[in-house]
């Protein structure tokens, strides 16, 4: 378990559990997909078995999780499929001349709830090239990841506005720019301490419903979480 993913995935996790009380629908009852799951995705943090979509899934597949192979410019679903769809640093592994296809085919698929988590915007792009040149520092290959950022450029706000304006939709901050660079070199160096305060944070975000995700979101945000919904359950006033 990694520090950055936790960081990545708490919000989710926090946003599942306030529509699922607004919606007074039991938690196991609640269809999810995430679309770019890996062999992995949000099945570490929630008790819910859910469908992944991946082009293709290297190592074991988390147990919770149902692995589909398919693309997100055409997902091999029907319309409204799933109560929640979900993509979490996905988008940006898109060409941008695809993202916008890509965006619709993960609405069409949702009965209720879109939730689209991406890195955002130009201080983020600028946090991405400057990882490239720590790497360089410490004489570590790069990360595939990282590579697809730079290579295909991080959406802007505006580039998904442009596709959900004309729907019901709410937007947070996630994760300080500064923050994930920190985070980012520090598990570069050190991932077993990290791996470890990755723990305990989530324990303590369960458990205590720990207010320090929010606190690392202040500020300028390296990412940002697009909540799109088909009527019924507003979530801006939790």
């Amino acid at each position: 378990m990694m520090l950055n993913q936790v960081l990545r995935y708490i919000p989710i996790m926090d946003i599942l559990n306030i529509y699922r009380r607004l919606s007074k629908l039991d938690s196991l009852d609640m269809k999810i997909l995430e679309v770019g799951s890996g062999p992995n995705g949000i099945g570490e943090y929630i008790s819910n078995f859910f469908v992944g979509c991946d082009i293709k899934f290297n190592g074991r597949i988390n147990p919770k999780m149902l692995p589909v192979v398919g693309s997100a410019t055409n997902l091999p679903f029907r319309d409204e499929s799933f109560d929640i769809v979900l993509s979490i640093d996905m988008l940006e592994h898109i060409k941008r001349a695809e993202r916008a296809e890509v965006i619709n085919e993960l609405i069409r698929v949702s009965k209720r709830l879109t939730i689209i988590a991406c890195p955002c915007g130009r201080k983020s792009q600028k946090c991405e090239q400057k990882l490239l040149l720590w790497y360089q520092l410490i004489r570590r290959k790069y990360p595939d990841w990282l590579i697809e950022h730079v290579k295909n450029g991080l959406p802007s706000e505006n580039e998904i506005l442009q596709v959900i304006q004309k729907r019901r939709y709410l937007i947070l901050n996630n994760e300080n720019v500064f923050v994930h660079a920190c985070v980012i070199m520090i598990e570069s160096l050190i991932a077993k301490v990290t791996n470890k305060l990755a723990e305990l944070l989530l324990s303590l975000s369960i458990n205590f419903k720990s207010p320090i995700t929010r606190l690392l979101s202040l500020g300028e945000p390296y990412r940002k979480i697009f909540i799109i919904w088909r009527g019924g359950y507003c979530l801006d006033h939790e």
